[in-house]
């Protein structure tokens, strides 16, 4: 793919710096939260599994590798300053009970995935019955039973 190095930055931004970045961000945050965290996979969705796994994952590369990629690329800042901006617009909406303004940046980010939300809808539907299983079969090594293959 042929592409200038401003594009590069820009496209980078969004497919390594917002993603990783987030994740740090949601990992460091969990620190303060009181809730165990397996326990709270035992009464979580698919959604947060497949979410804590992702976070997993950039949690088990090199802390420096990932401080590059942030600190090196001169777009990410600009990117995690738009998602604070989105992050305070939420959080003024559910301080003041504003479900419009919730349901208007919900539906903005649909309408942005366009026909690229069923897709990977479609995508996550495969993925969270494989994470469920895995992750279930780690924490409940019995309960290979409940989807029928047993382990001996």
């Amino acid at each position: 793919v042929y592409t200038t190095a401003d594009e590069h930055d820009q496209i980078m931004a969004t497919v390594q710096s917002l993603p990783h970045a987030i994740a740090i961000a949601i990992a460091h945050s969990m620190q303060v939260l009181t809730t165990d965290l397996e326990g709270s996979l035992q009464l979580s969705s698919p959604v947060y599994k497949i979410f804590l796994s992702f976070i997993g994952r950039i949690l088990s590369g090199n802390p420096q590798v990932y401080a590059d990629i942030q600190i090196c690329n001169p777009r990410g800042l600009t990117i995690l300053k738009d998602v604070q901006k989105s992050i305070e617009q939420l959080i003024a909406a559910l301080e003041n009970g504003d479900s419009e303004v919730f349901i208007e940046m919900f539906d903005i980010g649909q309408e942005k995935f366009g026909s690229y939300r069923d897709s990977m809808n479609d995508l996550f539907e495969v993925l969270a019955t494989t994470a469920t299983q895995e992750l279930d079969a780690k924490l409940h090594p019995l309960s290979k039973w409940a989807y029928g293959s047993p382990v001996f």
